[in-house]
C-alpha cells in the first residue's frame, strides 16, 4: 500500500465555488489513477506566514491520497498542478505503512522545559556528572592594594 498527501495553496481571490471545483477535478484524476481520496480538507482565506506571489492569504486544500498497489504518484497529475496559475504552491509527500509506524508522537513541551537531574554515563572510574545547572559563585571583591603589588612584582 502506498500512502501520499497532498498539500495545495491556491490564489485568494478565487471564489468558493472555483476552489471546490479545482479539488474535485484533481480528486477525479486521482481516482481515475486507481487512488483513493481518504480525507480531503479545504480551508479558506488562510493567512500566509510570509507572501507567495504579493498575496499573504490563500485557500489551502490538503488530501490524503491511498493507493492498494504501489502505484507512483502521477507525472501528468503533478504536470497539471504546475501549470495551474491558480495552484500557487503544492507539495506531495510519499508515505509508507513502515513509516508511519516508526513515527513517535512529538513530546509535550512542558517534558522539555522541565529541569530534573540525570546522571550522564561516565567512563569507569571517573565521578558521574549530573545535567543539574550549577550555582553561580558571588564574586569576590578585588583588594586594589593586592593586584598593585602583583604588577609591581611582574614588572621586576
Amino acid at each position: 500500500m502506498k500512502l501520499y498527501e497532498l498539500h495545495m495553496l491556491l490564489a485568494s481571490n478565487l471564489k468558493e465555488e472555483e476552489v471546490s471545483n479545482t479539488s474535485d477535478q484533481i480528486s477525479g484524476l486521482l481516482t481515475s489513477q486507481g487512488f483513493n481520496i481518504t480525507s480531503n480538507q479545504t480551508r479558506l482565506n488562510e493567512r500566509l506566514a510570509y507572501p507567495i506571489k504579493h498575496l499573504w492569504q490563500a485557500h489551502t486544500i490538503n488530501m490524503e491520497i491511498a493507493s492498494e498497489a504501489d502505484n507512483v504518484f502521477p507525472n501528468d497529475i503533478e504536470a497539471r498542478l504546475r501549470r495551474d496559475d491558480n495552484i500557487l504552491r503544492y507539495f506531495v509527500l510519499s508515505k509508507t505503512e513502515r513509516d508511519l509506524e516508526k513515527m513517535k508522537p512529538m513530546p509535550i513541551m512542558d517534558q522539555l522545559r522541565r529541569h530534573e537531574r540525570r546522571v550522564i554515563p561516565t567512563m569507569p572510574g571517573k565521578e558521574e556528572m549530573t545535567s543539574a545547572p550549577e550555582q553561580k559563585k558571588e564574586l569576590e571583591q578585588a583588594d586594589i592594594e593586592k593586584i598593585d603589588e602583583k604588577i609591581e612584582e611582574l614588572i621586576k
